[in-house]
């Protein structure tokens, strides 16, 4: 791939990006309204449940295109070692709040998923059961038969009773009946008119053995897809992401991927100390010390403007580089690794020091500072 290639990727990353975003904006919406604590009024159970299971995947495969998108732009650029523009990097990290909120979504629903959970693998045994059944009514009507049909017979009967013994689906008897589905679909020399199963019959019992796999254990496929501790080893883009966050206020709430970015779970607890303080300086250096100097900057034009008759109060419709900061100071505190960072306590103690110096310093001036602070 060369740098041309590159270049084309980049600029249509932005615009995948935006379509993804409606996407998983449509699915939230759906999951939110199909995994409520009670399904009265809400239709037929069975119906619920397969939208449920149909949500479920579709999560899943929302969460691993939104990763490999970050994935192939970060390697892409690291491999050919060309810079990445700008204008992927609200995108980028875009991405990352897609995935956490994939993630999120289903942690909050995740009591309704454990009383779901069974009976959706059951509703798709069900199905897979029906799909086969015509196909072992035929070998046992048929009555000459040779070893393709015993083979076919036997792998029929295996499905079924994996199907029907037992919940729960571990990794060998997914196994098994993969290889079971695979001998029961061979083809016979029957002609097309006569066939016990359509090719379409058989896309759709691939597609159920399919779904039956992504359920058993969909709890550690979500976690490996919403999985961004690869930005790790790319934590330069993080004061990037930081500075680009506090240019637009109203992105305030993605400061949460800060987390995301993090060492695996079972890393070496020196890496982890080791990022943990690399966060905690780019926020104090990109977000804590800027808002701290642009609210006290904005409290002296407004002080000033009252004052000072030949000052007018700062207007933020003719004023474009005007910033509505109470978006930040309207967040929870900021949880970093056991940490907290609260940044309305950060910049009211700031606003209380330097206010008060300024106080003690200029005493001739001394309401004009304490109108600021109050």
């Amino acid at each position: 791939m060369d740098i041309w290639s590159i270049a084309k990727f980049d600029d249509v990353f932005q615009d995948d990006v935006v379509y993804v975003q409606s996407e998983v904006r449509a699915w939230l919406v759906r999951f939110e309204s199909f995994f409520q604590l009670s399904t009265r009024g809400g239709g037929d159970a069975a119906r619920i449940l397969g939208i449920r299971g149909n949500l479920i995947v579709k999560g899943l495969i929302l969460a691993k295109r939104v990763q490999t998108m970050m994935q192939t732009l970060l390697q892409l650029h690291l491999q050919l070692n060309i810079p990445m523009p700008k204008r992927i990097l609200r995108p980028l990290y875009h991405c990352v709040e897609m995935n956490k909120a994939i993630e999120f979504m289903l942690a909050r629903k995740n009591p309704i998923l454990g009383e779901s959970a069974a009976l959706m693998l059951r509703q798709v045994a069900h199905a897979l059961t029906l799909l086969l059944r015509p196909i072992k009514a035929k070998l046992e009507a048929s009555k000459r038969f040779d070893d393709t049909k015993l083979d076919i017979l036997a792998a029929v009967s295996v499905v079924e009773d994996i199907l029907h013994t037992g919940e729960s689906f571990s990794s060998t008897r997914l196994t098994v009946l993969s290889l079971a589905i695979q001998i029961a679909l061979i083809s016979d020399d029957e002609p097309k008119d006569k066939k016990t199963i359509t090719p379409s019959g058989e896309a759709e019992a691939r597609k159920l053995v399919w779904k039956l796999h992504v359920l058993c254990d969909f709890q550690r496929k979500i976690r490996l897809a919403t999985d961004c501790s690869f930005l790790y080893w790319s934590r330069e883009l993080l004061t990037l992401f930081v500075q680009d966050m506090y240019s637009v206020p109203e992105n305030a709430n993605a400061i949460k991927v800060l987390k995301t970015a993090g060492h695996e779970e079972n890393a070496v607890a020196y890496y982890v100390e080791a990022f943990a303080s690399f966060v905690e300086e780019v926020v104090e250096d990109d977000l804590v010390v800027p808002l701290c100097m642009d609210i006290e900057n904005d409290l002296r034009l407004h002080v000033h403007s009252v004052h000072l008759e030949h000052m007018e109060t700062p207007n933020p419709i003719n004023n474009a580089d005007f910033k509505v900061l109470h978006y930040y100071m309207d967040l929870r505190p900021i949880r970093i690794w056991g940490k907290c960072v609260d940044l309305r306590d950060r910049v009211t103690h700031y606003l209380e020091s330097t206010f008060y110096n300024l106080t003690t310093v200029a005493l001739h001036d001394w309401k004009t500072y304490v109108c600021g602070f109050v």
